[in-house]
């Protein structure tokens, strides 16, 4: 059987495997190497085609007999084709990067640009950023060289335009990494970052709240997967195969996110969409419950609110790095900014909004033990959730009703997801 994969240092965060495998048709494999195995692997060439991810796109140069004519020029190779034991590097997320910056309209003619990295993607980026006529292109690295910006000196550029980011930093596992605050650039107009795991970096996160054209990097993985898996296979996959798996892929790894009131009902629904779904769900008060070993009254008595929210922040955390699960909330998850910047990573945030006069107070809920609290606590939070959420559900009637509002509407959230990934 031929032998398709990914070789790179890191590679549990990857995408490619699924992707590969629906555009192609054939088993792929995620091949963890060290340099030393690296070396070992490339020189057996047991493999017919395989992609290539940090930190090797340059490292792999020097094995290869063939370098197409776009990969020699920009430095680095992403894809490798063995043919009868002559190894030919090409690079794939060149037309990939492209392909995203055109879909998601995001202005790069005539445009002053910041590419943060200095790795094999970043000249990858460089050359796409030429081709569709920069105005001028600006590369910020941790350890300038010649005509290089370090990032103080980047901080300072206020005239960029459109902000690349080719770095791993707010990658999986370390999604709390932001690579340049994006306040310092009043005029920005545009921004891509090439990470795709989370969906919605903080960087990305930043950009929307502005209102900037923004992408991350899942369509780019795609893209380039399907241009990689045309080699490997010498012949064409139609465009509507690759519109196909990223939006399947994009809607399987959002998180169905529910937020509003105490006793809005976001257990019941949160439950009942997972089944609907076939997902699995997450109840973030019981896997606070569970982590703790205490009641959350338990909670509150003997740490107060404040022992409560540090426990809820950390359990968001680390729910919020999952994909394709459904997400239920406690009422004042969204108070914490983080809470909400961890939920949006990944996940797409509907505020279940229920009439006050159709919720129940108490019910072992300590800051909702009557009408009034809930009142209270209503119009202090309402304006909070509306600003979190991508969707808001009007849920004023049966659950039934609700669930099928909420199906109807997750359903059909990948449509505006994929102009924002």
């Amino acid at each position: 059987m031929k032998r398709y994969g990914l070789l790179g240092e890191k590679l549990s965060h990857s995408f490619s495997k699924p992707i590969h495998e629906a555009l192609g048709g054939y088993p792929y494999e995620l091949i963890p190497l060290s340099r030393e195995g690296l070396d070992q692997f490339l020189r057996k060439k047991d493999f017919a085609g395989v992609n290539v991810t940090i930190p090797y796109k340059q490292t792999v140069i020097p094995y290869l007999d063939e370098l197409d004519p776009a990969a020699r020029a920009i430095g680095a190779v992403n894809t490798i084709v063995n043919r009868d034991g002559r190894l030919y590097g090409s690079n794939t997320d060149f037309a990939g990067m492209r392909q995203t910056l055109l879909a998601n309209r995001i202005p790069v003619q005539g445009k002053k640009v910041l590419i943060l990295g200095s790795g094999g993607t970043s000249r990858t980026a460089h050359a796409v950023l030429e081709e569709l006529g920069a105005a001028e292109i600006r590369q910020v690295s941790r350890e300038p060289a010649a005509g290089q910006l370090s990032y103080e000196q980047a901080r300072r550029a206020e005239d960029t335009q459109l902000i690349v980011n080719t770095t791993p930093v707010g990658m999986f596992p370390q999604t709390g990494g932001l690579p340049l605050e994006l306040e310092g650039f009043p005029r920005l107009e545009g921004v891509l970052d090439v990470i795709y795991n989370p969906l919605r970096t903080r960087l990305l996160q930043q950009a929307e709240k502005r209102g900037i054209p923004c992408a991350g990097g899942l369509l780019m993985l795609t893209a380039q997967a399907k241009f990689a898996a045309e080699q490997f296979l010498g012949r064409t996959i139609p465009e509507s195969q690759l519109e196909a798996v990223y939006h399947r892929l994009l809607q399987e790894k959002t998180n169905l996110v529910l937020i509003g009131m105490p006793a809005s009902g976001k257990t019941a629904l949160g439950s009942r969409a997972a089944a609907a779904l076939g997902r699995e769900w997450v109840d973030l008060d019981e896997e606070i419950v569970r982590f703790s070993g205490k009641s959350i009254p338990e909670i509150f008595a003997q740490e107060g609110e404040a022992g409560f929210r540090a426990r809820e922040r950390r359990a968001t955390e680390e729910i919020s790095l999952r994909n394709g699960i459904v997400i239920s909330t406690g009422g004042g998850c969204i108070l914490d900014p983080q809470n909400v910047e961890n939920l949006r990573k990944n996940g797409w945030l509907c505020y279940n909004d229920r009439p006050v006069s159709l919720l129940s107070a108490g019910d072992g809920r300590p800051l909702a033990r009557s009408r009034e609290d809930l009142a209270a606590l209503y119009q202090a939070r309402a304006p909070l959730y509306q600003e979190a959420a991508d969707f808001r559900l009007c849920n004023d009637g049966g659950e039934d009703a609700a669930l099928t509002k909420l199906l109807e509407a997750f359903r059909e959230q990948e449509k505006s997801c994929s102009q924002r990934t």
